[in-house]
């Protein structure tokens, strides 16, 4: 055998130290070049910090309704077939303006969808999804629609996270007893409609039944011939600054909690036989009115029983159903006004101090509280709210939207910044002005504290 000379190895090495690099670049472009380039589809965009089209992912305002960018997929349709093939869990489906009649894709498939048979026809189910946001964008906004008489636009079993926003949704037409709905949920949690108008439903317009938390923020129900909506074994349901306009009442509640209607409007809604009431309730708590108007509508009465509707600084003016109604049927209530206050809310306002861990260390806490600006265009309020400690450093932000409405304050708040060790939620106070205008109380709440907190507020004097 051949020894080798300690120089001559040497040699070798510091060569393969040269070229080894050299060699795996050469290599590496070959692979490289050896794979196909496979495009993406244009309408299929994975998730990214890039922000789509404007208004296209407009912040969820609603109360409660604190829905995080968990999307896997973001796709973008333009026809009813696409539409209906995108649907599915962890998607963001944004939809371009236009008329969807989504009759017309009845071939479409995608798994978890199928098309049952009502009326004269098929309604489409989405079934057993969650993290589904359908959005659209532009103005005016798209246009869903069925003709399919008996059927509603769309129906959702056993699905969760799910939220609909700036979109239209139109029934179909009357052709018999038995008209069509608009949105239909059943057995569904955490819904949230934003931005929505729900139109010409010649049955329920909205039908909830079972599961929990549906939020309904600043949309629209218009000109249905059937109910208004229709819930059944279910609870937490917000309507938040919401209207309801020229329907056949009424709002029928079965078996169901936790109802409130926050600054919504009930205008020139009319029963064509008596006894109707606005608010059907049974076997369930008493339905939460605060602030908005019930105005301009026929009606025998608010609701069936005065026991099951609690109102507060709701603008009242209404008249009584004729045709029809019962000698024995209950008058509608004294007409009644919202009360203006003497006061301006503008200005700063202080939260309680409150100890909260700021740091990632066990004993890294410090007292903060709530430094919030309000202002007020109109009944439009707006503002900030920023968790400072004793020190004057700020740890977390949030930007506020909302209404007055009398003595009654309601705003949804945005995160807009955060130093916590752990990131804050999106929430919702709804406060009263008590006279003097120096304390706003009421509560807080998020989706994980429906039932919300106590919370006061004091002016801050300089």
């Amino acid at each position: 055998m051949t020894s080798r000379s300690p120089r001559s190895e040497g040699t070798r090495r510091r060569w393969l130290r040269r070229v080894c690099p050299a060699l795996a670049l050469v290599l590496g472009a070959a692979v490289f070049l050896a794979a196909p380039l496979v495009a993406p589809e244009p309408s299929r965009l994975e998730a990214s910090d890039e922000e789509p089209p404007p208004g296209a992912l407009a912040e969820v305002r609603a109360a409660g309704a604190d829905r995080l960018r968990c999307s896997s997929l973001v796709i973008q349709v333009q026809t009813p077939e696409e539409f209906v093939a995108a649907l599915g869990p962890a998607r963001t489906i944004l939809v371009k303006p236009g008329l969807y009649s989504l009759g017309e894709a009845r071939t479409a498939t995608a798994p978890g969808l199928t098309w049952e048979k009502t009326g004269t026809g098929s309604e489409l189910h989405v079934r057993d999804v969650s993290q589904l946001r359908i959005v659209g964008f532009g103005s005016p906004p798209p246009r869903l629609a069925t003709q399919t008489p008996g059927a509603c636009v769309l129906a959702f079993d056993n699905a969760s996270n799910v939220t609909l926003e700036n979109v239209q949704f139109r029934g179909a037409p009357q052709t018999g007893p038995a008209g069509a709905g608009v949105l239909s949920f059943r057995d569904c949690s955490d819904v949230s409609l934003v931005k929505t108008s729900l139109l010409d439903g010649a049955g329920d317009s909205l039908r909830f039944t079972g599961g929990k938390k549906l939020t309904v923020y600043d949309s629209l129900v218009q000109g249905s011939t059937g109910r208004i909506m229709a819930c059944a074994n279910t609870s937490v349901l917000r309507f938040v600054q919401s209207r309801f306009l020229r329907n056949t009442p009424c709002v029928t509640l079965d078996a169901c909690g936790d109802v409130e209607f926050l600054t919504c409007r009930f205008v020139d809604n009319r029963a064509v036989a008596g006894p109707s009431y606005l608010f059907n309730v049974s076997r369930g708590d008493a339905v939460t009115v605060k602030g908005g108007a019930i105005v301009d509508n026929v009606f025998t009465a608010l609701a069936n029983e005065e026991s099951k509707l609690e109102s507060t600084s709701v603008e009242i003016r209404n008249e009584p159903l004729a045709t029809g109604a019962r000698e024995d049927a209950p008058p509608p209530p004294a007409p009644t006004r919202a009360s203006t206050p003497g006061c301006s809310i503008v200005g700063r306002w202080l939260g309680a101090p409150i100890e909260v861990k700021v740091g990632r260390r066990k004993g890294d806490r410090r007292l903060c509280r709530d430094h919030v600006t309000l202002t007020q265009v109109g009944d439009t309020v707006e503002g900030t709210c920023e968790f400072k400690d004793t020190h004057g450093t700020t740890w977390s932000g949030w930007r506020c939207r909302g209404y007055r409405q009398g003595d009654l304050i309601v705003y949804t708040a945005a995160v807009t910044s955060n130093r916590l060790s752990e990131a804050p939620e999106p929430f919702s106070h709804v406060l009263t002005v008590e006279p003097g205008c120096n304390r706003l109380v009421g509560y807080w709440r998020t989706n994980k504290i429906p039932k919300g907190n106590p919370v006061v507020y004091q002016r801050e004097r300089r």
